[in-house]
């Protein structure tokens, strides 16, 4: 065989796998009129049903908390406090929750700041938040929880969890969900 009927046939190879290429990419979800042929409308998954918003109100009582040093004699780094807690609707004890804070902060008369972990297990699942405290803010109104991840009823949740700033063993809690 000639050299150039060898480089005519290399072309012609290229020219047809470059040509199946093209047709498979104009077959794609973004030409309408090719969309339902194409391999991803195929495995495209069904329109996810809307996000679902919660509020859920409880009021608090304090347990049990504990306060334990970390490190070195006196208040400093890794110093931690956790607190078990009732939660209650209506007069009722509806779930419970338990938070961990750890100190993170070196001089506290510039800023304690503290990274705080949530846990609360209601009937139908958990939920989980975190988020940095600077105990120093007096000016500080609430807590406020990042929503982490949730189990059960909650596995797909989002969202925020706020308190009032209190010096009481009682206190009122709000959870602002939304789940996919």
């Amino acid at each position: 065989m000639s050299r150039r009927l060898q480089v005519l046939r290399g072309i012609a190879a290229i020219a047809l796998v470059l040509g199946t290429f093209t047709v498979v990419s104009l077959a794609s979800e973004d030409n309408p009129a090719t969309a339902a042929a194409s391999p991803a409308a195929a495995a495209a998954p069904a329109q996810a049903a809307p996000a679902t918003e919660k509020v859920l109100n409880f009021d608090g009582k304090v347990v049990s908390w504990d306060r334990q040093e970390g490190g070195k004699k006196g208040e400093g780094p890794l110093d931690y406090w956790v607190e078990a807690d009732d939660l209650l609707q209506d007069g009722k004890v509806v779930g419970e929750d338990v938070y961990f804070c750890m100190s993170a902060t070196v001089d506290r008369k510039k800023r304690d700041a503290k990274m705080c972990y949530i846990t609360i297990k209601l009937a139908d699942g958990m939920i989980t938040g975190q988020n940095m405290f600077d105990f120093a803010d007096t000016s500080a109104k609430e807590y406020v929880f990042a929503v982490t991840g949730g189990t059960g009823a909650y596995s797909k949740v989002r969202g925020v969890i706020t308190s009032p700033v209190t010096q009481t063993e009682d206190f009122t809690m709000t959870l602002r969900l939304t789940m996919d």
